[in-house]
């Protein structure tokens, strides 16, 4: 694995291994519909996405991001990286207290090319990892990817 990937791959991992400390005894109190009744946000979502907003820009500043919640920081020109944030994939099963949610986070060169992904679900104690968009592996060994 190139050390870009490497590094990109280890910044995911430190933001979503944060957000899910946050996450891993949460339970939902306040959960609104955003316009549509089964699009949930519930106040995890926003305190998540805020830790994960700032680790990465701290480990990665000018990498503009884009979050479920928050929107677009920062501009995306041609083939520039990008942050792709989902503070809590799953928010209805969460609001419900069903433990079928991550956090995920993934780097973009392109909207259709995914670099890096990293998904936690904090409930699970699995994480998955991927780049290249392929060879995703659960944690329970190490993830490794193609160099090419």
């Amino acid at each position: 694995m190139a050390s870009a990937t490497a590094e990109l791959l280890e910044t995911a991992r430190v933001a979503a291994r944060a957000a899910s400390q946050l996450l891993a005894g949460a339970r939902a109190s306040d959960i609104r519909a955003k316009g549509n009744p089964r699009d949930l946000v519930t106040e995890w979502d926003l305190r998540s996405e805020e830790i994960i907003r700032t680790t990465l820009a701290e480990r990665t500043p000018g990498i503009p991001l884009l979050a479920e919640e928050g929107g677009q920081t920062g501009a995306v020109t041609g083939r520039s990286l990008r942050w792709v944030v989902d503070p809590i994939d799953g928010t209805v099963n969460f609001a419900h207290g069903f433990p079928i949610w991550s956090v995920s986070i993934e780097s973009r060169r392109r909207p259709w090319q995914r670099s890096v992904r990293r998904s936690f679900p904090p409930r699970r104690r699995r994480r998955c990892c991927a780049w290249r968009a392929s060879n995703r592996q659960p944690s329970s060994r190490p993830c490794h990817g193609a160099h090419s």
